[in-house]
């Protein structure tokens, strides 16, 4: 039973970090441990090392930093150069998670606009409601690939 419940977290895990991707640009996600060891990551792996070691300290120093007792650091955002890192960590400091994005993107397709969804449901021979909603799509897109096992 454990064994299944480790699995569907992990599946979660990936599924999140998927879904985090197509966010406008984000470049890449990173889930690290308070070690500064890596969890799980779309970054190459010389990039997520030296992430993961800096992020874990930096959340560290930060939430150390504040005084208040009766408030804790929830998120962190760094803007350098090229970058804005966005940083939090579980509330036992146990994970941490890094969002790696360019803020200068200024334009994205979006992989789940209504055209997009239509699209996909008509190469799998989907019929689409007529006056269907971009949600209604989704969800009978997402209904088919779940009985076809995609």
């Amino acid at each position: 039973m454990q064994a299944a419940t480790q699995k569907t977290t992990s599946v979660a895990i990936d599924e999140t970090l998927e879904r985090l991707c197509y966010v406008q640009g984000v470049t890449g996600v990173l889930i690290f441990d308070k070690e500064g060891g890596i969890v799980n990551t779309t970054l190459d792996a010389t990039e997520a090392a030296k992430y993961a070691a800096s992020c874990a300290t930096l959340l560290q120093r930060a939430a150390d930093a504040v005084a208040d007792e009766r408030d804790s650091l929830s998120m962190l955002s760094v803007r350098t150069k090229k970058h804005e890192l966005l940083l939090s960590r579980a509330d036992n400091g146990e994970y941490g998670i890094l969002v790696v994005q360019n803020p200068y993107v200024t334009t994205r397709q979006d992989p789940h606009s209504a055209k997009e969804l239509r699209k996909k449901c008509e190469r799998l021979g989907i019929i689409i409601p007529r006056g269907a909603d971009r949600q209604e799509v989704l969800e009978l897109l997402e209904s088919e690939m779940m009985k076809r096992g995609m």
